[in-house]
């Protein structure tokens, strides 16, 4: 199956503004510049939170927006 439609743009970016991406854990772990172990660590921990990920059967995929709002909650204000 080829990455492109027929008018040649990426599935990809035919993907609308509002609609989540749902990221493997091998992916958000990329995006946070962190191991999987780390990630798997923080999950035990309970160090995200609950509406970043969607289980089904034995697959977790993770909600890139709510992961991206969680991240942002947790920036400390910077002294300029």
């Amino acid at each position: 199956m080829s990455d492109r439609t027929d008018d040649g743009v990426s599935r990809q970016s035919k993907r609308t503004a509002g609609e989540s991406r749902l990221l493997t854990k091998r992916q958000l772990a990329d995006d946070l510049q962190v191991t999987v172990r780390t990630l798997d660590r923080w999950l035990l921990e309970g160090n995200l939170p609950l509406d970043s990920r969607i289980k089904v059967g034995r697959v977790v995929r993770f909600h890139k927006e709510a992961i991206l709002a969680w991240l942002e909650s947790r920036r400390k204000p910077t002294d300029d």
